[in-house]
């Protein structure tokens, strides 16, 4: 199939959908209970290929949190991880709404290719982790160029986007750790710009993006004010359960003596 008819099948921005809103608004309120959430930057509104790296599963809800919801982009996900099991195809697919693709098996490209014309032919923009999994060290990885391909034959830009904090927050084979996570969006790089197998630019933007310092916290009052109200109620319910931990305590042993004392009487 031509370039040429790839790109008139890019469909127009798909608009409104409350499952989207839903979705964003969600993830938002999450990460701004946690240790806050910024977005640095913004992104063109057309159907695009959306390139990040990939340190945490805590990656995919930072970036749909952080577009707009007619420009939200959608999500390829591991067929041979996520689709395995009901309960983690019910989360990718109501908490996410990703579209499986292999990556095992051979034919990776060729699944990446479908989902593209699926997603891309609706007029949404289709989200990638080049690296292909989750960075252990949350150090950017090899990217492989099957997104750069999929921008090229459908003609759309490639845009680099570096999230920040989520390795902290939820490492691979790590606990859950509160803190801020921010998604720094970077210059979109038109398809007439990208050269075949070459990922030098996409991977330079992204490093730039992440030297830039660690996620910024929250700086909006009124999520501040959430936060530390979650905080205080936390705090509150340790304390109250500290309490009747004590006073259970103090009952029982009163309970014991005054047993004892009657026995001896």
């Amino acid at each position: 199939m031509s370039v040429r008819f790839r790109r008139h099948h890019v469909g127009p921005p798909p608009g409104f959908t409350w499952s989207g809103a839903v979705r964003r608004a969600l993830w938002r309120a999450l990460f701004r209970t946690v240790g806050g959430f910024t977005v640095t930057g913004a992104a063109p509104y057309e159907a695009m290929v959306v390139v990040a790296n990939h340190s945490s599963h805590a990656d995919t809800p930072a970036l749909l949190a952080a577009f707009p919801t007619p420009y939200k982009p959608m999500v390829v996900a591991a067929q041979d991880y996520w689709f395995t099991t009901r309960w983690r195809r019910a989360v990718v697919t109501v908490l996410i709404g990703a579209v499986p693709v292999r990556r095992v098996g051979g034919g990776g490209y060729e699944s990446l290719l479908e989902a593209a014309q699926q997603v891309l032919g609706s007029g949404s923009s289709l989200l990638v982790f080049p690296e292909g999994t989750r960075s252990t060290t949350g150090e950017l990885g090899t990217f492989r160029s099957g997104a750069l391909r999929i921008a090229k034959e459908f003609q759309v830009p490639l845009l680099p986007v570096a999230v920040v904090g989520t390795h902290a927050l939820l490492p691979k084979g790590g606990r859950f750790r509160p803190g801020p996570v921010e998604v720094r969006v970077g210059r979109a790089i038109p398809p007439d710009e990208l050269e075949l197998g070459d990922m030098g630019p996409v991977t330079d933007q992204i490093d730039e993006l992440l030297s830039l310092g660690p996620a910024r916290r929250e700086t909006s009052l009124v999520w501040c004010r959430v936060h530390q109200v979650v905080r205080g109620a936390a705090a509150s319910r340790r304390a109250a359960l500290t309490a009747a931990g004590v006073g259970v305590l103090v009952v029982g042993g009163l309970s014991a003596l005054a047993l004892r004392v009657r026995r001896r009487g």
